[in-house]
């Protein structure tokens, strides 16, 4: 519906603009073309969304819902029968379908409502609601007694079937189901499950295994128990007002660990689900001495890693749905607020200067990235730039690629660019072409060349540019436009077809010439347009630029329509004015060709567009090229565009940065106009900021650096091996937020040898009777130190020291219990591709290639890193933070992890590393 309202807004804009010129008596042919365009997408979307919006209508009427909200519901699929655009027979057509199907539907549910007298003997609404609300209570209580023979010994698809044969009294029930349920699981054969809790038996079914122990064995009447709990949760907490049924649940599980079953299952999961949705997220909430079984039963379930994983995954979904229920409210106040003036808003955190002329809810910006490259950070400043300027002012950000140039363009590149957008949270539903508007630019071209503003030449590009330098004028820039309107149809679509494709844009070429050119041949393709600007200007970009260049390749979209393609020069201010656009960001670079970009409106009779000029960022020892960018790739020496070494949006989310923390950065830079290059330390403490606060902690040791240390207990006994539960994260002590951990402790652990070696400063090598601290475990004394023939630390013993001063020990040390559910990892280490900050002119950056840039090192570390999933983070105690590039161990392959820099000029540990921290 979002993009039938904008396109609608769109429509009456354009119209506007229509009618406008109409009533000047200018030329509005390009205006009028956009609008049918406009028209046509509206359209198109109004017809897909139609279906959607009968079954909403549908539903609404299968589950007895309020007049008003189907006469509402009406209204919106009245309005978008409107807007479709068809001929009267089609129309008629659809018309007689749709009277039909009413008929249908009338006719199932007992006559048409209009045109029948109502019954006295039918239930009226509110019997029907009484009755759903009984059927609901009668669920309620046969959960209650889910345990029970005589419950466990009537399955729940009996009980169903039981219901549909006992009539429409009972089936009651049903439509309220249907307002609970909404998410949607498509199945193989191409049918859908409908409902979080019907999909998540599905699941549960193709393994049994949270149907519990006693399903797995084929069980009936276990997986019957979880289903009755599930319903249980369903229907009774939506009556938490009274404390009948935490009652109920905290007396079941009196005698029972879990609430079906000896493990936890799916019937606890629901039960979860449903104190987490009475409560508004705050489940705790209901734990209390009142209830001692059931917060029993709370704990439990909190310390089962995966399950607070899923809670807290399930309290932001409460939380976000919270926030968008508030947000219609807060954006209505907002509304008032900006309908008083221009960028009335109060607050802006970044303070970037406003817009020219900008008004709230016009404001159109665009960004427009060729296709001949995946895109890099620098691009990225133009995105977010145009995205926050359009956010600013309420108003939309185009996505146009500029495809003019077939030889460098690939659709693998303009893949890779609308998935970089996505990832960005830029939507793409809707994305513009500048080969959509090829035969509308030929038309202004033709136009430029009629009115003298344009002409063919086809002197030598060399020569032509010492010209330009010079200010020294073509031989053929006074030539008549008779003649340059011929040769450039023949550069565009050859001799052959020149006269041809010129009616068809309204143009007749002289016959004369045309003969003349058919008898002698001959090929334009070496011959250019060039815009006739002035040649005596001291800006060089308005030297009579070259605006149409012959290409013979094939293009991507157009394939071999044209032989030649519009420049940026001409094709930008073009597709800007027609597509609405009202602000252009564009790279300070390009300032002296912003008078060229203004000259052709009056020339063409177009909307102006203002440009808003920023400068482009540089960084030191890295190379924004896509060019040389490319070489790299090509020579195989980074296998991809996404190396994480690479600048490229994929480069550095693939290195662990954070899609706000990049926001931040790039729109803090703002729309300055000082080119400088930066270094990366800012970019990167930034995203700390935000990785660090949510990053699980986890240690590991080097497997080729490692030393075994033995430990004893206080009385000088052997250690056993235990599991101890400690938070993912130091900050959240009770695991509510990021969930518990399972630290195993054993009789033997692993440290890192150089811990136990001299820093060269104030910590000397490890001795006998020093007090050392292992983290996350306590204060341990060394009772014995073995060396190897080199004199390095290769063993210890260390004694448990109760009640330890966890402060004084000088060495505090990370470790890894020696155990065989250890997991393997590999971390990665990169440094700069090239070896010099800043290139002097007429440097070759082949020379300055680094050939030590990427660095493994195996490591060991704690079982729990083996539930680390794919693209997320995490921080390696005193070695930094990671990002988790594979992790595949079903396959016995270790886990992969990219070091994330962090800001920061030295490392955050004593702990050596490869390659330098940055």
């Amino acid at each position: 519906m979002d993009l039938i309202k904008s396109l609608h807004e769109k429509a009456e804009q354009a119209g506007a603009a229509v009618r406008e010129l109409k009533e000047k008596g200018s030329d509005f042919s390009g205006p009028l073309e956009a609008l049918k365009s406009i028209k046509k997408e509206l359209s198109d979307a109004a017809l897909a969304y139609l279906p959607t919006q009968e079954k909403v209508i549908e539903d609404l009427r299968a589950s007895g819902a309020a007049d008003s909200a189907i006469e509402k519901a009406e209204a919106i699929l009245k309005d978008l029968k409107s807007k479709l655009v068809e001929d009267k027979k089609a129309k008629k057509k659809r018309e007689q379908e749709e009277k039909k199907r009413k008929a249908a539907a009338a006719a199932a549910a007992g006559g048409d409502k209009q045109d029948q007298p109502k019954k006295k003997d039918g239930p009226s609404k509110k019997e029907l609601n009484k009755m759903k609300r009984k059927a609901g209570k009668a669920k309620g209580a046969q959960a209650e007694a889910s345990d029970a023979p005589q419950a466990a010994n009537t399955p729940v698809a009996v009980t169903e079937k039981a219901a549909v044969a006992a009539g429409p009294a009972v089936d009651l029930e049903y439509p309220l189901v249907s307002r609970i349920v909404s998410q949607i699981t498509k199945l193989k054969d191409n049918s859908g499950l409908r409902g979080d809790f019907t999909i998540a038996r599905h699941l549960a079914r193709l393994s049994n295994q949270l149907y519990g122990q006693e399903a797995k064995e084929d069980n009936v009447l276990a997986a019957g128990k979880v289903d009755q709990w599930m319903e249980f949760s369903m229907t009774n907490f939506h009556h938490m007002s009274s404390a009948e049924t935490l009652k109920m649940a905290d007396e079941h599980l009196k005698f029972r660990t879990f609430f079906a079953g000896h493990a936890l299952s799916l019937a606890d999961i629901a039960m979860w689900c449903g104190l987490v949705r009475a409560t508004g997220g705050n489940a705790d909430s209901v734990f209390s001495e009142s209830y001692t079984h059931l917060n029993r039963w709370g704990t439990m379930v909190k310390s089962i890693p995966g399950f607070s994983m899923v809670n807290g995954m399930y309290n932001k979904h409460l939380a976000a749905q919270t926030k968008a229920a508030a947000a219609p409210v807060a954006a209505k106040k907002a509304g008032k607020t900006a309908a008083k003036g221009v960028d009335d808003r109060n607050v802006d955190k970044y303070k970037l200067p406003g817009l020219k002329d900008a008004v709230v809810g016009k404001v159109v910006t665009r960004f427009p990235p060729e296709p001949s490259g995946h895109l890099h950070i620098g691009h990225a400043k133009a995105l977010f730039l145009n995205k926050y300027y359009a956010e600013r002012y309420k108003g939309e950000m185009l996505i146009r690629f500029d495809d003019t140039n077939p030889e460098k363009e690939k659709v693998e590149f303009e893949e890779g660019i609308i998935e970089d957008l996505k990832t960005l949270g830029v939507c793409v539903d809707k994305i513009s072409y500048t080969s959509d508007h090829f035969d509308t630019i030929i038309k202004y071209a033709a136009r430029l060349i009629k009115q003298g503003d344009a002409y063919m030449d086809d002197t030598p590009q060399e020569k032509m540019s010492e010209e330009r330098r010079a200010g020294i004028e073509s031989v053929h820039r006074d030539s008549e436009s008779n003649g340059n309107m011929f040769k450039f149809f023949c550069l565009v679509f050859g001799l052959a077809d020149a006269e041809a494709k010129a009616k068809t844009y309204g143009v007749k070429l002289d016959p004369k010439l045309v003969a003349e050119g058919k008898k002698l041949g001959g090929d334009y393709a070496h011959w250019c347009l060039r815009a006739k600007v002035d040649m005596a200007s001291k800006n060089k970009a308005l030297c009579d630029p070259v605006i149409f260049r012959g290409n013979s390749l094939p293009h991507a979209r157009t394939k071999n329509t044209y032989k030649a393609y519009p420049c940026y020069d001409l094709a930008c201010p073009i597709v800007d004015s027609i597509e609405g656009v009202t602000h252009a960001m564009r790279d300070i670079l390009y300032r002296d060709r912003a008078p060229l970009y203004q000259w052709f409106f009056p020339k063409l009779g177009l909307r102006p567009v203002a440009i808003q000029d920023f400068s482009r960022m540089n960084f030191i020892y890295t190379l924004m090229s896509k060019r040389k960018l490319k070489w790299f790739v090509e020579s195989g020496r980074v296998p991809g565009w996404d190396d994480p070494r690479f600048p490229t949006i994929k480069g550095v989310l693939r290195r662990g940065m954070q899609i706000d923390a990049l926001f931040d950065f790039m729109v803090a830079q703002g729309a300055s106009k000082n080119i400088i290059d930066m270094e990366w330390d800012k970019f990167w403490a930034l995203n700390k900021k935000i990785i660090d606060p949510v990053a699980p902690r986890y240690m590991a040791v080097s497997k080729q650096n490692s030393v075994e240390v033995k430990i004893k207990n206080a009385d000088g006994s052997d250690f056993k091996e235990c599991v101890k539960t400690i938070p993912l994260h130091p900050k959240d002590v009770t695991g509510e937020k990021f969930g518990m951990k399972s630290l195993f402790q054993g009789p033997v652990v692993l440290v890192e040898g150089e811990d136990l070696e001299s820093d060269g400063n104030s910590v000397e090598q490890v001795v006998a009777g020093e007090d050392i601290l292992l983290v996350n475990w306590g204060v341990q004394k060394v009772t014995k130190v073995e060396k190897d023939a080199s004199g390095k630390v290769s063993g210890l013993e260390v004694q448990f020291v109760p009640g330890g001063d966890v402060k004084l020990p000088k060495r505090k040390i990370h470790w890894v219990a020696k155990s065989v559910h250890n997991t393997n990892i590999v971390m990665h280490e990169f440094d700069y591709l090239i070896t010099k900050p800043k290139f002097d002119e007429g440097d070759k950056f082949e020379d300055f290639i680094n050939e030590n840039s990427e660095a493994t090192t195996e490591l060991i570390g704690e079982p729990g890193l083996r539930h680390a999933k794919f693209n997320t983070y995490l921080q390696l105690v005193r070695r930094g933070y990671f990002r988790v590039d594979a992790a595949d161990l079903n396959n016995g392959q270790p886990i992969s992890l990219f070091m994330i820099p962090d800001g920061k000029v030295k490392s955050m540990s004593t702990l050596s590393t490869k390659l330098a921290h940055r």
